[in-house]
């Protein structure tokens, strides 16, 4: 078993001290010189002279790049989705985005949300390619920087919501798809708001028009607001997800200077629940960290949901409306004062609430899809596999669409007998309600 380099033991003391500065004195008796590219935070590969007669390779365990950190993580959770974003500062240098690839590559990352992407149409989505990837851009046009962008898995299918204007004009720049992972649709947006500049309504409204239609949203970008802080910006920005049913995920600090250190990149998402993990890394020459979640998008179903109501089919009218007319309803014309009047009317209210309680019958029944697919139960009780066959979907009770109804017909022709319905029951917790 070898001991641990020099390199290894001095990163090992370091991390015991995150985001602290760190400084150290070696008289090397040559020149060494230190890279530091922008997604790889590994020690130089080029020799140093020795330093002793008994020299200990000080590069021979380099430390993980950002990439690598983020496909341990990332691999944890197979089957799972996960979405990144990273505040790029320009994509447009070759070098750059070679290196924004490399981090990205090796990561399994499904969605990769890009703000400040800095291009525009004299660069084709061929120079910005990724294997494994399609790109959907949104660049700035009239002014350099900003834009925002999107990768997406290959495998995924996709359509463009909503989008700012490309020509600039000094508000929030943002990019709204659908994606569909395995039949789940999702919203996705990317956002970059340019700091001290413009507003976020369009993009408060776009989301407002689009978010009832899916159960699941995520929005990431850089919204130039520090969360960190109690600001009026801040409180405003919170109060917008808010009134939309958006949750913030909380992390520490996302963007560092010489002197503050600030959290401007944010995951925002509909569901707290389906997320399973979320975290930030450093990368290397940026002064923004990478962001990412991973998220559930095959959470069970709910359970059919029982519920309990009035049964008026055997209601007497004449018997109902003789005991309501029995009780003195010019009361609440006779008194002084409105709180009086409210006080009797809520005791009328009450006594036409007991009468239709002693008259009606309460049952307890299902919701909608749920009720008809129990009817579809009702009818399959005692049959033989070869009964249930022959069963037709205008012999069941209550409405039941055609695909519902041929899935609970082939589940039972294949497992349910005369005698046993227990996987009929256990098929209906699983199928649940929508």
């Amino acid at each position: 078993m070898p001991l641990p380099s020099t390199g290894a033991t001095l990163a090992e003391r370091l991390a015991a001290f995150p985001r602290k500065l760190s400084i150290a004195h070696l008289n090397a008796m040559a020149d060494i010189s230190y890279n530091f590219p922008f997604a790889d935070h590994s020690l130089p590969s080029s020799p140093s002279p020795p330093l002793s007669p008994d020299p200990v390779d000080v590069h021979s365990m380099p430390l993980p790049s950002t990439g690598a950190i983020l496909a341990e993580r990332l691999a944890a959770f197979p089957r799972k989705l996960s979405i990144a974003h990273l505040n790029a500062h320009s994509m447009r240098p070759t070098d750059k985005f070679i290196e924004f690839r490399d981090l990205f590559s090796v990561s399994g990352c499904g969605i990769i949300c890009v703000s400040e992407t800095w291009l525009d149409s004299s660069i084709p989505d061929s120079e910005v390619s990724m294997l494994g990837y399609r790109v959907v851009r949104n660049d700035r046009v009239g002014r350099r920087g900003g834009g925002v962008a999107i990768f997406l898995n290959d495998t995924f299918s996709y359509q463009v919501l909503a989008s700012s204007p490309s020509q600039y004009s000094a508000t929030a720049e943002f990019l709204i798809l659908e994606v569909v992972v395995e039949s789940y649709k999702i919203l996705v947006a990317v956002v970059y708001h340019p700091p001290r500049v413009g507003s976020l309504d369009q993009f408060e409204e776009a989301l407002e028009f689009h978010l009832p239609n899916y159960q699941h949203s995520v929005i990431l970008g850089d919204f130039n607001v520090d969360l960190s802080t109690t600001s009026r910006a801040s409180a405003q920005l919170r109060d917008r997800f808010s009134s939309l049913n958006l949750h913030v995920l909380p992390t520490d600090t996302t963007h560092h200077t010489a002197t503050s250190h600030s959290l401007l990149d944010l995951m925002v998402v509909g569901d707290e629940r389906s997320v399973i993990s979320h975290g930030k890394l450093p990368v290397g020459s940026s002064d923004h960290d990478l962001i990412y979640l991973v998220f559930n998008l095959y959470s069970s179903r709910p359970r059919p949901k029982l519920i309990t109501c009035r049964n008026f089919k055997n209601l007497n009218p004449e018997l109902f409306l003789r005991d309501a007319l029995s009780t003195d309803w010019n009361s609440v014309y006779s008194l002084d004062d409105i709180d009086s009047k409210v006080l009797a009317f809520n005791n009328l209210t009450l006594f036409v609430g007991f009468l239709l309680d002693t008259l009606c019958i309460n049952i307890n029944g299902y919701g909608k899809r749920d009720a008809a697919m129990m009817s579809i139960r009702r009818k399959i009780m005692g049959q033989t596999p070869a009964q249930i066959k022959e069963i037709k979907q205008e012999d069941i009770d209550l409405p039941v669409t055609e695909k519902d109804f041929r899935e609970a017909i082939a589940r039972c022709r294949k497992s349910v007998t005369a005698h046993d319905l227990s996987k009929y029951d256990s098929w209906m917790n699983e199928f649940g309600s929508h």
